[in-house]
């Protein structure tokens, strides 16, 4: 059986990207069911991968579904974007800090996240996703969250029998029934989006605490893994240039960004970074040599998506369609037309927003197809 593995990581509204590029490979994929026995999702990727797994045994119809979620969304389908909500919270959010009450749940973000539960539970089965899984038509489904208690990041996942859960360093994997709750606790940014509860404890985004993205499909087995990621890789002949340059003044979004970006976004780089050293390493050694290992070290064939384009750039000027409160906050974080692009990227659930970023995803696997085509056809399951 070949062991097929797809993460997809986080980034708020830029996981448009990932389902533009997901809609791309189902046309290079021939057959209905996915080549994708394992699937893994990381904050707004778990989103996507909850989609795929329900539509494990329909590839195709998945993608479109996917496409279409992304294509035609709103923020209101995503939090509450209605004045007296977003007033509400942020009032909530002013008193407990002022009063020095900062300390339940209920005042500790700035948007309600209730809308984006509906739209998990109105498009995911789960039941069905656990047949899948029970059928053997996948081998993994697991989303990670960060338990807000103890920091520690917890996959939870359903597998196939005999996978056990796991303890590594600050990573816990747990089998368990997976519901929207997980998926919601997982997409959940902090301080925008609340905690979720799950048996008892409160957990927020999976990427606050997970600093190798790529562990947990490879704890489920992957033989071979794509990821999708949302972050263009800085052109090396121009990175000392731009720092060279002075630098106009920083607004609170523009350090907001930097900060989510250094948590959203460049742990999957450094994560495929190591997995190529490591591959490297164990293709020099001596197979006998590699034989007496006392771990299970494999050689895991990889691909990896990365946008050919900047995704935050543009997004600010999403917030000018937001309604008022939602706006005015935002504008006194620094958010304008030319500054705090990449903290509004995280909020932008918008199809004027997202539906570009679904077509660069598109664009981009299209641009490589022969060679993603190939890596298809090589390590998925026909």
């Amino acid at each position: 059986m070949k062991r097929l593995a797809l993460v997809l990581t986080g980034g708020g509204a830029r996981a448009a990207y990932q389902a533009g590029a997901i809609r791309a490979l189902s046309e290079l994929w021939p057959h209905r069911h996915s080549p994708f026995r394992i699937l893994t999702g990381l904050s707004a990727g778990s989103i996507n991968a909850c989609q795929l797994a329900h539509y494990a045994d329909d590839f195709q119809t998945g993608a479109q579904r996917l496409w279409t979620l992304w294509n035609t969304l709103t923020i209101d389908k995503v939090f509450r974007s209605d004045n007296l909500s977003v007033g509400g919270n942020a009032l909530s959010v002013l008193r407990g800090l002022l009063s020095g009450g900062l300390s339940g749940t209920e005042s500790s973000c700035l948007l309600d996240s209730t809308p984006l539960r509906r739209l998990i539970e109105n498009n995911v089965d789960f039941a069905r996703v656990r047949d899948h899984v029970a059928r053997g038509r996948m081998t993994a489904f697991a989303v990670t969250a960060t338990n807000y208690a103890t920091g520690c990041a917890v996959t939870f996942f359903d597998a196939e029998e005999g996978r056990e859960d796991w303890v590594r360093n600050n990573h816990l994997g747990w089998r368990q029934p997976l519901s929207a709750d997980h998926v919601l606790a997982s997409a959940s940014i902090p301080v925008f989006f609340p905690p979720v509860p799950i048996s008892g404890s409160h957990y927020g985004d999976g990427t606050l605490r997970l600093l190798s993205p790529l562990s947990p499909s490879l704890h489920m087995g992957a033989e071979s893994l794509m990821t999708i990621g949302v972050r263009k890789r800085p052109d090396p002949d121009r990175l000392v240039e731009t720092n060279q340059r002075p630098g106009r003044r920083v607004s609170f979004a523009d350090i907001a960004g930097v900060v989510l970006n250094a948590m959203f976004l460049d742990t999957l780089d450094s994560d495929l970074d190591r997995l190529r050293r490591f591959n490297r390493t164990l293709h020099g050694m001596d197979p006998l040599a590699r034989e007496v290992l006392q771990h299970d070290w494999r050689i895991i064939a990889e691909e990896s998506l990365q946008p050919s384009r900047d995704l935050g750039a543009g997004a600010s000027g999403q917030s000018e369609r937001y309604p008022w409160v939602l706006r005015h906050l935002l504008r006194g974080m620094g958010v304008r037309r030319r500054s705090g692009s990449d903290l509004s990227s995280y909020l932008a659930f918008d199809f004027r927003y997202t539906g570009k970023l679904l077509r660069i995803g598109y664009n981009d696997v299209m641009d490589r197809r022969d060679s993603l085509r190939h890596f298809l056809m090589t390590h998925g399951e026909a």
